[in-house]
Order: structure tokens, then C-alpha cells, then sequence
């Protein structure tokens, strides 16, 4: 009687936890969009959408990497994720293609794809900035894991990038007085080392710096310093 209720608790204990497991991989991939990028193998594309159409992804098909480029948009929804699959064909301009994306759309991961096996091939991917690299036929769970990091990888380096685009807009926003007194107390020069070094009295740079601090929306000079930073950080890594 006893294995008898123990083995009736494990097998509902294993179908709680496979539940759970499915509920969890499915939550990796709601609001997750695929970008695939192949040139005219509808066999593949539905192979592919066959694999996958369990995980909710959604798909989105294109013939080359212009035409994804030109078309492209980050996602405004919260937590929307992208990712790119791109596959390789023989010709001599492949890696050409994964730089055109990592250069223009350097936020969205790119896994690149390839039915040949070439470590030398490999190497120019991820110099290029491939996200991940596989060789066709590939295996369904390290396809599908890599997927996930992938979007994982998206959701973090979008908001880096947004917060960048924040930035970068407020800062724009400063005249080239302003810009130029800005430069000059980031140095570490007081408002009247600054006022000698421009030819201006203390009390102009005074009002310039007020305006600065209005136009960015900041209260203190470690802020200003901070978001001053991370723009130059940002744009030095990217």
C-alpha cells in the first residue's frame, strides 16, 4: 500500500515538475521574435517553424540582410525580445552581411548558421560579432538554448541602449556655450577658473551652469559626471 501511494505521489510530483518546466521555457519566449535571415528555402523555413512553433516564438522571414536592415525597429513593448538567425550561403561577401548588421543594429544578437563545419569560418563570425555560431544539422535544445541567451543577452543591452538614446538626446540639447562650460567643469575647474579661461564673468558661467543642470534634468555635478560617463563608455564599447 505504501509504494503504492509513494508511487502515485512521484508520478504526480514528475508531471507538477514537467509542467512547471514547460511553463518556465514558455515564458522565456512569449513577446520573443526570431528574425531569420535566409535566401529563398522555404524547405528550412518550415522545418524551422515546425521545431519551434511548441516555444510560441513568433517568426519573421527575410529573402537578405538589407532588406532586414531597412526594416527593422527595436521593439517598443516591455520586455519584447529579438534575436536574428542568420544563415550563410557559400559566397565570399557572408561575413560582409554579418557585419552590415552588427555595425547598423549592434544591440540584437546574431546567430549565425552554416551547413559548413570550419573553425576558421567559425572565428570570422564571432569576430564579426556573432552572438553564436552553429553548423547545420543542428541540435534542436543547443538551437533552442542558444535562442534563449540570445534574448536574454536583447533584454539587458536594450535597456543599456536606451538609456544611452536618453542621454545622448538630453546632452545634444546644450548649446556650444554651454557644451564648452560643461567641458570645463567636468575638468575640474570652479565657476571662476572657468569664468578666466573664457573670458567671462563668474556670474555668466553661474547662469550657464544653472541652465545646464535644468536642460538635463540634473541636480547635482557626481550626476552629471555619471551620465557624462556612461555616454562616453557606452559609445567607446559599442
Amino acid at each position: 500500500m505504501i509504494a503504492i501511494l509513494l508511487g502515485n505521489y512521484f508520478l504526480i510530483l514528475f508531471h507538477y515538475v514537467n509542467l512547471h518546466v514547460k511553463s518556465v521555457n514558455r515564458s522565456l519566449v512569449m513577446n520573443s521574435t526570431i528574425h531569420v535571415i535566409i535566401e529563398n528555402d522555404n524547405v528550412f523555413k518550415n522545418k524551422l517553424k515546425l521545431k519551434m512553433e511548441s516555444f510560441d516564438f513568433i517568426f519573421k522571414f527575410y529573402n537578405n540582410e538589407e532588406v532586414f536592415i531597412s526594416t527593422y525597429t527595436y521593439p517598443l513593448e516591455e520586455n519584447a525580445t529579438d534575436c536574428v538567425l542568420l544563415f550563410l550561403n557559400n559566397d565570399i561577401a557572408r561575413i560582409h552581411k554579418l557585419k552590415n548588421i552588427t555595425h547598423l543594429l549592434g544591440v540584437i544578437p546574431i546567430i549565425a548558421i552554416s551547413e559548413e563545419s570550419s573553425t576558421v569560418l567559425c572565428r570570422d563570425c564571432f569576430k564579426a560579432g556573432a552572438f553564436d555560431f552553429h553548423v547545420v544539422p543542428f541540435n534542436d535544445h543547443e538551437l533552442l538554448s542558444a535562442i534563449q541567451s540570445a534574448h536574454i543577452y536583447f533584454s539587458e543591452a536594450h535597456e543599456n541602449h536606451k538609456k544611452y538614446v536618453f542621454l545622448s538626446d538630453k546632452f545634444d540639447r546644450l548649446s556650444a556655450r554651454e557644451r564648452e562650460i560643461m567641458d570645463m567643469i567636468l575638468d575640474g575647474n570652479t565657476s571662476r577658473e572657468t569664468a578666466e579661461k573664457l573670458s567671462l564673468s563668474p556670474r555668466t558661467v553661474e547662469v550657464h551652469r544653472s541652465n545646464i543642470y535644468t536642460k538635463l534634468g540634473i541636480k547635482s555635478l557626481p550626476q552629471l559626471i555619471q551620465e557624462y560617463e556612461y555616454i562616453n563608455t557606452y559609445s567607446a564599447n559599442a
